[in-house]
């Protein structure tokens, strides 16, 4: 089943091979269009890195499979999940 609403996404960091490799990521997911995918690179002195910003698991899982067709070597380094909150964040005073 696939998560999708307007409030819920998930923030996965992949580290990748290189700045080459990484440019090409980012171009694949330009050029691909995909709504509910949103991807930027980052590099620091611990590496290179792309960020994407991912709607639904579908989204994901294709998110996943690209970053890996195109660099073998890249690896998962963080996910990071939003679900929307469900009743208030701070409880009301009486």
């Amino acid at each position: 089943m696939s998560r999708s609403t307007e409030d819920a996404w998930t923030v996965v960091v992949y580290e990748v091979s290189g700045v080459p490799e990484q440019q090409d990521i980012l171009a694949d997911f330009h050029t691909a269009a995909m709504s509910g995918v949103v991807a930027l690179g980052t590099q620091g002195d611990l590496g290179t890195y792309v960020v994407v910003e991912c709607r639904t698991d579908d989204d994901a899982w294709l998110v996943e499979a690209v970053v890996h067709q195109i660099d073998p070597h890249a690896h998962r380094r963080s996910e990071h999940p939003h679900r929307p909150v469900v009743g208030p964040a701070v409880p009301a005073d009486g």
